[in-house]
């Protein structure tokens, strides 16, 4: 792949940017628009989305939203289109474009203009009534991470029968998915929580280039043995013994990744449980056998 300046090129998106910008000016119900993301931030690659604010007048919002995808036609050709309300009372429209491209374009109303959480500083590509002098990054990170970090445990917690269900199924495939889920849902924002809990909020399938490289020879590691435990899958038959002790190293090493992100962060650890996940395990699949 082509790079420019030691960086994968971002030819497709930049042309993208610079048709969104004309495109955005020309509307007059649009005063502000500017970047986030990775386009802001200056570490964009050729796989990165293209994150788009605008604000528009309340009174403007209802009839911006019925011509969405008129709009985002008129920069590209539009192959597939979402969206969705946003709990700040913005509302994410989705596209994927002729490029092929993504762009993401978040449309805010003008008074819920400093409900959103943001941490990073904007590129503004237009303003016309200095709109962007409002917008105001996120002050006080960490309730918002303590709040992540109890969800995390919450959600994993609820589902910790899972191992001992799909193993005893013979559901071989989900199996093996879950055990990735097991990483990169949970185990991956713990870690980023500790170290970069700016990037606390990240999807959990794009967060892993965000840790440190100790953390990714880590995570790399686990996932290989998590392959190799499964190395009979095609033929539906895979030796239990190596996904066990590949699943209980997992669990300790998340466990361990919480406690600590817990005792930074002055949490809670679910104690109970872990206790009655490690007892239930042990019981079922021959889990923690030494304790």
């Amino acid at each position: 792949m082509s790079t420019r300046s030691g960086k994968v090129a971002t030819e497709v998106q930049d042309a993208l940017i610079e048709r969104a910008q004309r495109v955005l000016e020309a509307d007059d119900r649009i005063i502000a628009c500017w970047l986030e993301g990775s386009f802001a931030r200056g570490n964009a690659d050729a796989w990165s989305d293209v994150d788009i604010h605008i604000v528009v007048a309340d009174d403007d919002a209802a009839s911006f939203l019925a011509e969405r995808k008129e709009v985002v036609e008129r920069i590209a050709p539009v192959l597939v289109l979402d969206d969705a309300p946003l709990p700040w009372g913005a509302h994410l429209v989705l596209a994927t474009l002729k490029g092929p491209a993504r762009l993401d374009l978040y449309v805010e109303r003008e008074s819920r203009l400093n409900d959103a959480l943001r941490f990073e500083t904007p590129r503004v590509l237009f303003d016309r009534k200095g709109i962007a002098d409002r917008v105001r990054l996120t002050g006080e990170i960490e309730p918002l991470v303590r709040k992540r970090l109890t969800d995390l445990m919450r959600t994993f917690f609820f589902g910790t029968m899972w191992p001992a269900r799909l193993l005893g199924r013979r559901e071989w495939g989900t199996l093996f998915t879950n055990a990735g889920t097991v990483i990169f849902q949970f185990m991956v924002p713990t870690m980023l929580i500790q170290d970069s809990p700016e990037h606390f909020y990240r999807p959990h399938f794009h967060n892993e280039r965000y840790l440190s490289e100790p953390r990714r020879v880590t995570v790399n590691n686990l996932v290989a043995e998590v392959a190799r435990s499964f190395i009979q899958i095609d033929k539906g038959d895979p030796t239990v013994a190596p996904i066990v002790a590949v699943y209980e190293r997992l669990l300790e090493t998340l466990w361990t990744e919480f406690r600590a992100a817990c005792e930074k962060y002055g949490v809670v650890y679910m104690e109970a449980a872990e206790l009655e996940t490690r007892g239930y395990l042990h019981r079922e699949l021959g889990m923690f056998a030494d304790e």
